[in-house]
């Protein structure tokens, strides 16, 4: 059932490398760990000459069956490291079918049945179960050994709760430990991807990969982790039965999407009528949405550029109610606020595609900035700002546009600051530049995954200016994030029926998307009170006097609207007409 996972990965000029194991699903697909296969160019998989080898126990045997990789599909919730390696799962698409009937050295691996319950799931292998690892993993630490010949290893499922797993193991659904306790038995470089198995009477059946190891290989009193293959019985249905996927090239990477699907389409508000779907992880590194499934989001357009086109698009915006809109204040403190109207500012909502000949235009005739927004002098805190529309929305028949729902209020600074938690997973959505450097602002609404970053982390430390009404997000390796255009925008939290909007896309440091730098959100749990004060008029404070201050700009902060003029920022007033 076992096969070697063989291309480049020492980046040393040879292909025949034993990079990872796998294990065979049918005579087209071979299961693998993520990890094994994440670093490679997925838009050229076939020309990077990837193989696997089946049928053999010595690496250099003669009779081996080769075949190429034409195609990798990669959980679409696997992130790696900096989410300790959840959905460490693969599956690779072979350019030729095996010939399992006739060749009697290779065989298809067993996998659990479906599993109905998260209890079943986390049970399967049960606690103590005697199982089975096999590589060409590295032998006798600390010499590293490179075995030729295959080997095997008795190991036993240890449960989650137990001190050796409980504070290495990071998501217990997903994943189990397994070692032996008095000794130092386990995986090591080049087990991984490959299977962990359990005698079940007459055969063996899979019930793991080999994901990873703590404090090195097989350290005494150390379980290793690996991914529980009974957690992932329909998304591997969902690659290996054709009828279930469709792709466009044999060379692209395919992801079965995540499908967001709201219990209640008649909530008021963070559903649309359209299903949000993940089928890839990268606004710059990202991916296009489903058309309308953010019917939340609307595109803020003026002349930005000042190049007298009143319809560029300069920022994002979602929707409060059918008179106001919210957005970032660093996309408006430039306007020219004693005369709104005059200036021809709309917004467009219901769309997808910036250019669709079908959008909801409406005219911004009053514009809300925080009294104590000073813009990049003060490192954007309290970017935000609310529009008000010369005409309403219609959100009761206009299956289109929708109500954007905003964190409830808190009554502690603690709470607050932990909202979103660390390590959430979020969605980032807007029309900001894609394909950095060239900067192309796509017409197609993108979309992000992206993870909240602990304040504390230097990542963020470095970006972020005030941790109580900003927060992070991002991935650690870069090259994803938010760019010009997508200022403003919201970033939002699945909460199992609903999104909610939990910040507002602020700033970059360093440009966009850089390596060691994260975006910068505007807190959205920190302004409850700020928006019920604007949105309920009783409680809004118009102003006549317009103050304006020179802000200073500096070279490494980043902020992400369209708009180019850089020397006045209105300040402090709370209401402008």
């Amino acid at each position: 059932m076992i096969v070697s996972l063989r291309y480049d990965c020492l980046n040393n000029g040879n292909f025949t490398t034993h990079c990872c194991g796998g294990t065979i699903l049918n005579n087209y697909y071979i299961l693998t760990a993520a990890h094994c296969v994440d670093k490679i160019n997925l838009s050229s998989v076939l020309s990077q000459n990837i193989t696997i080898a089946a049928g053999i126990h010595n690496l250099t045997e003669i009779n081996q069956t080769i075949r190429r990789v034409d195609q990798i599909f990669i959980h679409s919730d696997y992130t790696g490291l900096t989410d300790m390696f959840k959905d460490d799962i693969a599956i690779l698409h072979l350019s030729e079918p095996l010939d399992l009937d006739t060749n009697s050295r290779i065989s298809r691996t067993c996998r659990p049945s479906r599993v109905y319950t998260q209890e079943d799931i986390r049970q399967y292998p049960s606690n103590g179960s005697k199982l089975a690892v096999i590589g060409w993993g590295l032998l006798n630490r600390p010499f590293n050994i490179k075995p030729q010949l295959l080997q095997q290893l008795n190991i036993y499922a240890i449960h989650h709760i137990h001190p050796t797993c409980a504070q290495y193991i990071g998501y217990v659904d997903v994943q189990f430990c397994a070692g032996v306790y008095d000794d130092t038995k386990g995986p090591c470089n080049g087990d991984s991807g490959g299977p962990v198995m359990q005698w079940l009477d007459d055969h063996w059946e899979q019930v793991g990969i080999a994901s990873y190891v703590v404090r090195g290989c097989a350290s005494y009193g150390y379980p290793s982790v690996y991914t529980r293959l009974a957690s992932f019985h329909d998304w591997i249905e969902w690659i290996i039965n054709p009828s279930n996927y469709t792709t466009t090239t044999t060379t692209i990477a395919y992801r079965p999407p995540n499908v967001y699907s709201c219990n209640n389409r008649n909530t008021s508000c963070g559903c649309s009528k359209v299903n949000v779907a993940f089928s890839s992880l990268r606004i710059i590194g990202g991916g296009e949405a489903v058309p309308y499934s953010w019917s939340m989001i609307v595109s803020l357009r003026y002349d930005c550029l000042n190049n007298g086109n009143f319809t560029t698009h300069c920022c994002g915006g979602t929707i409060l109610n059918s008179y106001y809109i919210l957005t970032a204040a660093h996309c408006v403190d430039k306007i020219n606020l004693s005369s709104v109207l005059s200036q021809n500012i709309t917004i467009a909502a219901g769309i997808h595609n910036l250019t669709e000949i079908n959008q909801t235009i409406r005219r911004v005739d009053q514009i809300f900035i925080h009294s104590e927004y000073a813009g990049q002098q003060d490192l954007f805190k309290n970017d935000i700002a609310i529009l008000h529309l010369s005409e309403p929305l219609d959100l009761d028949t206009n299956p289109f546009i929708t109500q954007t729902c905003r964190p409830l209020r808190m009554n502690s600074s603690e709470n607050i600051m932990a909202y979103p938690s660390n390590g959430s997973r979020l969605a980032v959505v807007g029309w900001g530049a894609a394909n950095r450097p060239a900067n192309i602002i796509p017409q197609l609404l993108q979309q992000l995954y992206i993870r909240t970053i602990h304040h504390n982390d230097s990542t963020c430390a470095r970006s972020i200016g005030h941790v109580t009404v900003q927060f992070c997000g991002g991935v650690y390796d870069g090259g994803k994030g938010i760019c010009y255009g997508d200022s403003g925008g919201p970033i939002f939290e699945w909460l199992g029926d609903r999104w909610e909007q939990v910040g507002i896309s602020s700033y970059a440091m360093n440009g966009c998307a850089s390596v060691g730098y994260q975006s910068v959100f505007t807190r959205l749990a920190a302004f409850y009170d700020w928006i019920e004060g604007v949105i309920n008029q009783s409680n809004a404070t118009a102003l006549s006097s317009i103050k304006t201050s020179a802000v200073p700009t500096t070279s490494n902060t980043t902020t992400l609207s369209n708009n180019t003029t850089t020397n006045n920022a209105a300040n402090n007033p709370n209401s402008y007409f």
